[in-house]
């Protein structure tokens, strides 16, 4: 990934976090410089060990069908419960 997608989508996740939008400049230069220092081969890694995590794994669920899958069933589901 290119340093300014890497900019635009750290900015982006910033402003979706709903306790605070504001994306401060120190804050984007660590993060930055940060992605200056880490090797092509370390981000591969950490992109497989987010792969196999369990909690990133029920957020792309989530995000697929719209409901974690360990949500509890939603009583108004069902039609005899009224």
């Amino acid at each position: 990934m290119k340093k300014n997608d890497f900019a635009t989508l750290f900015m982006l996740t910033r402003k979706a976090r709903a306790e605070d939008r504001v994306i401060r400049p120190a804050e984007l230069t660590r993060v930055l410089d940060l992605y200056d220092r880490v090797r092509h081969e370390s981000a591969l890694a950490m992109i497989a060990r987010w792969q196999r995590d369990p909690d990133y794994l029920n957020a792309v669920r989530v995000l697929s069908a719209g409901k974690p899958e360990s949500s509890p069933p939603d009583p108004s589901d069902d039609p005899g419960s009224m």
